[in-house]
C-alpha cells in the first residue's frame, strides 16, 4: 500500500499523544492486544475464517496468530518484504506477495511465495512483474489474483499449477479489491478515483466508473445483499456506490489517510482503518442512510485491519514508534518487540 510521505511523517510524529477518554459511552473498544514481537515495519493484515488465523505482514516475515487462543503460533519467512496473503484451503496452500520497501532495505524481490498452511514452510516461489502488492483469492474462478503497483497489472495465478495464466492491464495502480463471490472483482484505481470491474470468468475489465466526490480511492468493501460498494477516499470521504448503476448514492465523513476497510453484513457495520490512529465505524440503515457511530482512537499507524465475521471482532496491526529527532523528515522505526494485533469489539455486545 502506498502512503504520501507528508501524511506519514505527520501521523507518526503524533504517535502516543492521544489523551485519556471517557469510554463509557463508546460502542466499541480496544479489548486486548495480542503480542507478536520482532522488528520492522508491516503492511497488510488478513484473516482466515476457516482456520481462525491472522496473517500479519511484518518485514521479511508473515506472522501467524491463532485468534481463538490469541497466541502467536509461527511465522512464514519470505525472500523480501511481505505484503498480502491469500489462502486456498482446497490445496492447503497460502500465497504471499513479496516485494521491496524503502522502509526495509533488502533484496530486490518481485515474487509470490507459496507456503504450506500446516507447516508454514515456503514450498515454491512464482516470479512476477515488478512491485507485487495486494492479493486475493476469487472462489468463483478458483484463481489467485495479485496486483502490481509500478506495472499496473492484475496477475492471475492458477494455484493448483502455481503458475501465472494471465495478466490484465489496469488503468493505474490498484488501491484495493473485493469480490462478490460470483465472478466480479471490484478494484479501486487510487490515483484515478475510479472503480473497475474485473470479470473473473473471462478476466476482462467489463466496467469502469468514477467515484463521485472522491480523491485517491483506496480501501473498498462490499455489501452484496444491497449491491452497495463502499470506497474510502483520502479526502476524508466514504463514497457509497450502487454497483448496478455505478452511481454514487451517498457520502460519509471519515478520518484521513485510510488504508483498509471491511464490512460486517450481520451488524450492517463498516470499519475503515487510518494511519492517523482513527478507526472510522459507520452503520448502514435502510434507504441509503449512513452514520458514523464512532471514531475510535487507536495508536498512530494502525492503518491495516481484518474482520472476523463470526465474532464481529476487528484486528489491527500495531506497534510503538521510536521518536524522531527534531526536524527529521522520514518515517520513524517501530520499537523492537512491540509489534502485535489490537482486538476491537463492541463495548456491550
Amino acid at each position: 500500500m502506498r502512503k504520501p510521505f507528508a501524511a506519514v511523517v505527520c501521523a507518526a510524529a503524533l504517535a502516543g499523544c492521544a489523551g485519556p477518554r471517557d469510554t463509557a459511552s463508546e460502542p466499541y473498544r480496544v479489548a486486548a492486544t495480542i503480542p507478536v514481537g520482532g522488528s520492522g515495519h508491516w503492511d497488510y493484515l488478513n484473516f482466515d475464517p476457516a482456520g481462525h488465523r491472522l496473517y500479519m505482514s511484518h518485514n521479511k516475515h508473515v506472522e501467524v496468530v491463532d485468534t481463538e487462543t490469541r497466541r502467536h503460533i509461527g511465522a512464514i519467512e519470505v525472500a523480501g518484504f511481505s505484503k498480502g496473503v491469500a489462502i486456498v484451503h482446497d490445496l492447503d496452500r497460502g500465497f504471499v506477495t513479496v516485494g521491496t520497501s524503502t522502509l526495509a532495505p533488502g533484496p530486490d524481490a518481485h515474487e509470490i511465495d507459496v507456503f504450506d498452511l500446516r507447516s508454514l514452510r515456503v514450498l515454491d516461489r512464482i516470479s512476477t512483474p515488478a512491485d507485487p502488492d495486494g492479493i486475493t483469492y476469487d472462489p468463483a474462478s478458483k484463481r489467485v489474483i495479485a496486483f502490481t503497483g509500478d506495472t499496473h497489472l492484475a496477475v492471475v495465478i492458477d494455484p493448483a499449477r502455481e503458475q501465472i495464466v494471465k495478466t490484465v492491464e489496469l488503468p493505474a495502480a490498484a488501491g484495493s479489491s473485493t469480490s462478490d463471490g460470483h465472478g466480479k472483482l471490484f478494484i479501486t484505481i487510487a490515483e484515478k478515483a475510479d472503480v473497475v470491474v474485473l470479470d473473473t470468468t473471462s478476466f476482462q475489465i467489463t466496467r469502469r466508473f468514477p467515484v463521485g466526490g472522491c480523491r485517491m480511492a483506496v480501501a473498498v468493501a462490499l455489501n452484496a445483499e444491497t449491491n452497495r460498494l463502499f470506497v474510502a477516499c483520502r479526502n476524508r470521504t466514504l463514497a457509497v456506490i450502487d454497483v448496478r448503476s455505478g452511481a454514487t448514492v451517498a457520502h460519509v465523513p471519515i478520518a484521513r489517510h485510510n488504508d483498509a476497510a471491511a464490512y460486517d453484513p450481520a451488524t450492517h457495520t463498516l470499519f475503515v482503518s487510518t494511519l492517523d490512529g482513527t478507526l472510522s465505524i459507520v452503520r448502514a440503515e435502510p434507504g441509503d442512510r449512513y452514520s458514523v457511530v464512532e471514531s475510535l482512537q487507536t495508536p498512530q499507524g494502525t492503518r491495516t485491519l481484518a474482520l472476523d465475521p463470526g465474532t464481529h471482532r476487528v484486528y489491527l496491526s500495531s506497534a510503538a514508534f521510536a521518536p524522531l529527532p527534531l526536524g527529521a523528515m522520514r518515517y520513524p522505526d517501530p520499537v523492537d518487540g512491540t509489534f502485535g494485533a489490537l482486538v476491537v469489539e463492541e463495548s456491550h455486545p
